[in-house]
C-alpha cells in the first residue's frame, strides 16, 4: 500500500524543467490530499501505527475501491462527461517512474524528513510521559507545535491519555489546531472512543463541526468505529448530523457501512437525511457506496437496510459505484438483503453502476464465504431479472461470469449453465470482450470454451476489443500470465472452424489489459 508520506512527496515532485522536489508544493498531511481528490482515495485509519506514530510514514492511503481504478482506465469513461479523469496505464506508469527517479536524485531529500526527536513534547504526550510533558512545558516548549504527528494535545487525545490531556488544556493548548492524520484533537478522541476526553475537549471549546481529517468530522469518526456514547455526546453538543466529507461522505453512511444499527437509529432520530448522497459527486467516479442504503446493502446488513427503508430510504435511488442498493446487495452475495429489497419494490432490472445490473453484480466474482450463490442467482431470475440485459463493463451476465476472471472453474461452469438454462443468449454481443466465447478465450479455460462451443457459440463471431475468439486467444498468449492450457484451447477453437481474421486492436492491448 501507498504511504501518506510517499504520496505527499510524489505530488511535490515537478517533472517539468527544472525538475526536482519542490518544497512549496509539499502538502502538510492527509487532509490536504483529501481536499484535492475527495472520494478517489481513502485512508487506512485502522493501521495501528498510523494512529499515534509517524502518520506521514506509517499512515496509508488506498484507492476507495478497486472498481475506481477499473473505471478510470476503462474505455467507457472516455465517452462520458468524466473523460477528463481517464487514465492511460502505460503513460501513468511512465510518469510514476519519472517521479521516482527525480525524487531519488534530489540532493536535499533528507531535509524534508523529520522524526519524533524534533517534536519531544508530542512524543512525550503520545507515550503518556506526564512528568516529561510537565517538564518540557516548564522549560518553555511550544504547546501548540504541530508537525506530521499533529500537536501534543492531538497525540494525547488519540491515545485517550486523560491526565495529559487535562494538563495540556490547563496550560492553554489550542484545542482547535488543525493537523495530524485525523485532522484535530476532537476527531482523534472520537476515533479512539474516549467519551471523557471528547467531553473535556468540547468543554474547552473544541469545534464540534471542524472539517478535515481522515473522517471529515468527529461525528463520522465515532459513527464508523461504533462508539454510540461518543456519538451521543457529539450530537448533544450540536454536531451537524448531515455534514458532508471524509471517507464515507457522512455519518449515516459510515454507521450503515459499519453495521451499527443503534448508531443508525440514533442518527436518524437526530435528523440524518436517509437519502443523502455520499460525497460531492455521488456517482461511479467517486468509487463509493453512494448513500446509507447502498452502504448497508453492500455490508449485507439486513437489520440496517430494514431500518433505513422504514425511515423512507429510496429503494431504487441511483447512486455510487453499484448504481443502486439491490446491485450492492447482490455483489455482497447477501440473500436476505436481496430478498428484503425486492420485497420493498427494488427494480430487479434497474440499470446503472459499474456492473450494469444486479444479475451481473452477483456473478462477477466468487465469494468464498457464500454457499448459496447459485440459489441467489435463481432467485433473481425468478423475480424477473432479464438474463440478457445489456449494460455494465461485461455487457451481460453470461460474459460477466467468464470475463471477470474471479470465478473458479467449477463455480463458473455451474453459473454459466444456469444462465443458459434460463435463456441466456450464448452469442449476445457487447461488453468489453464482445461475446462470452471471446471472454473465455482470453480469460477462461479449456472446459468453459468447450462448454460454450458445445452449446452453440459462434466461433467466428465479430466484435469486442479483440475482434473474435481466435484473436482473443492470440492476445492472451502475449500476456506473462498466459496459462499452459491455452494451447489446448486453440486446438479446440480451430477444430470448430475458427478462421484467421484481422484483430480490431492487436494483441498489445490484451497484454496491457491483463497487467492493468
Amino acid at each position: 500500500p501507498l504511504k501518506v508520506r510517499e504520496l505527499i512527496d510524489a505530488v511535490a515532485v515537478d517533472i517539468k524543467e527544472p525538475m526536482g522536489l519542490q518544497k512549496d508544493r509539499r502538502m502538510q498531511d492527509y487532509n490536504d490530499i483529501h481536499d484535492i481528490c475527495p472520494g478517489f482515495i481513502e485512508p487506512n485509519a485502522h493501521v495501528e501505527a498510523s494512529r499515534w506514530t509517524d502518520t506521514s510514514s506509517t499512515g496509508y492511503v488506498r484507492i476507495a475501491h478497486f472498481s475506481v481504478q477499473e473505471y478510470l482506465i476503462s474505455d467507457r469513461i472516455r465517452g462520458q462527461k468524466a473523460a477528463v479523469f481517464s487514465l492511460d496505464s502505460a503513460a501513468a506508469n511512465a510518469e510514476i517512474v519519472q517521479v521516482c527517479l527525480v525524487y531519488l536524485l534530489d540532493h536535499d531529500l533528507s531535509t524534508f524528513l523529520c522524526g519524533y526527536d524534533e517534536y519531544p513534547l508530542v512524543a512525550a504526550s503520545t507515550y503518556n510521559r506526564f512528568t516529561t510533558v510537565q517538564l518540557l512545558l516548564d522549560k518553555g516548549a511550544n504547546i501548540d507545535t504541530c508537525g506530521i504527528h499533529g500537536t501534543a494535545l492531538y497525540a494525547a487525545s488519540d491515545r485517550n491519555k486523560e491526565q495529559v490531556v487535562r494538563l495540556l488544556l490547563d496550560r492553554g493548548a489550542d484545542v482547535n489546531v488543525r493537523g495530524g492524520y485525523l485532522g484535530n484533537a476532537l476527531q482523534a478522541a472520537s476515533n479512539s472512543g474516549s467519551k471523557k476526553v471528547v467531553q473535556m475537549l468540547l468543554d474547552s471549546g473544541a469545534d464540534v463541526n471542524a472539517r478535515g481529517g481522515a473522517y471529515g468530522s468527529a461525528l463520522q469518526a465515532a459513527s464508523d468505529n461504533g462508539f454510540k456514547d461518543v456519538v451521543e455526546v457529539l450530537l448533544e453538543n450540536m454536531a451537524d448530523v448531515n455534514a458532508q466529507g471524509g471517507s464515507f461522505g457522512n455519518a449515516l453512511v459510515a454507521a450503515s457501512k459499519k453495521g451499527s444499527r443503534d448508531i443508525v437509529e440514533l442518527l436518524l432520530r437526530n435528523g440524518a437525511d436517509v437519502n443523502a448522497q455520499e460525497g460531492p459527486l455521488g456517482n461511479a467516479l467517486v468509487g463509493v457506496s453512494g448513500n446509507a442504503l447502498v452502504a448497508a446493502s453492500e455490508k449485507g446488513s439486513r437489520d440496517n437496510v430494514e431500518v433505513l427503508l422504514r425511515n423512507g430510504a429510496d429503494v431504487n435511488a441511483q447512486v455510487g459505484e453499484y448504481g443502486n442498493a439491490l446491485q450492492a446487495a447482490a455483489y455482497a452475495g447477501s440473500k436476505e438483503t436481496v430478498q428484503l429489497l425486492l420485497g420493498n419494490g427494488a427494480d430487479v432490472n434497474a440499470q446503472g453502476g459499474l456492473y450494469g445490473n444486479a444479475l451481473q453484480a452477483l456473478v462477477v466474482y466468487e465469494r468464498w464465504s457464500t454457499d448459496n450463490l447459485t440459489e441467489l442467482l435463481q432467485s433473481l431470475l425468478d423475480s424477473g431479472a432479464d438474463v440478457n440485459a445489456q449494460g455494465g463493463k461485461y455487457g451481460n451476465a453470461l460474459q460477466a461470469v467468464i470475463g471477470s476472471g474471479f470465478v473458479s472453474l467449477d463455480r463458473g461452469i455451474e453459473l454459466l449453465q444456469l444462465l443458459l438454462d434460463n435463456g441466456a443468449d450464448i452469442n449476445a454481443s457487447g461488453g468489453e470482450y464482445g461475446s462470452a466465447l471471446q471472454a473465455a478465450s482470453y480469460r477462461g479455460n479449456r472446459a468453459i470454451v468447450q462448454r460454450l462451443l458445445d452449446s452453440g457459440a459462434d466461433v467466428n463471431a465479430q466484435g469486442g476489443k479483440f475482434g473474435n475468439a481466435l484473436n482473443a486467444l492470440n492476445a492472451a498468449q502475449e500476456s506473462p500470465m498466459y496459462p499452459k492450457e491455452h494451447q489446448v484451447r486453440e486446438e479446440i477453437i480451430r477444430d470448430h472452424g475458427a478462421v484467421e481474421q484481422e484483430s480490431n486492436q492487436g494483441t498489445e492491448i490484451g497484454s496491457a489489459s491483463d497487467g492493468g
